[in-house]
């Protein structure tokens, strides 16, 4: 579980859908597999929380890297502008 996710997070930190899509595969994650495999995805979830003040120093793209997006690119464009 750790490698499936530690280089994506690493590598792609910068990326506001990097952490938008991570957090959304873990709490897919979460909800199927026994809880004795959730340590792994919970680490990987807070460091993931602990990363984007960092990566995101500006509230309002810091509260969306924080939501989930199951979607894809695209979406984070749209909750900016909606129509």
């Amino acid at each position: 579980m750790t490698l499936a996710f530690e280089e994506i997070r690493e590598y792609g930190h910068s990326s506001m859908q990097v952490h938008r899509r991570l957090r959304a595969a873990i709490e897919q994650l979460l909800e199927v597999v026994p809880a004795e495999r959730w340590p792994p995805l919970l680490r990987q979830r807070h460091l993931l929380e602990l990363s984007e003040p960092r990566d995101f120093p500006d509230t309002e793209e810091l509260a969306l890297a924080a939501e989930s997006d199951e979607s894809g690119i695209g979406t984070v464009e749209e909750e900016r502008n909606p129509a």
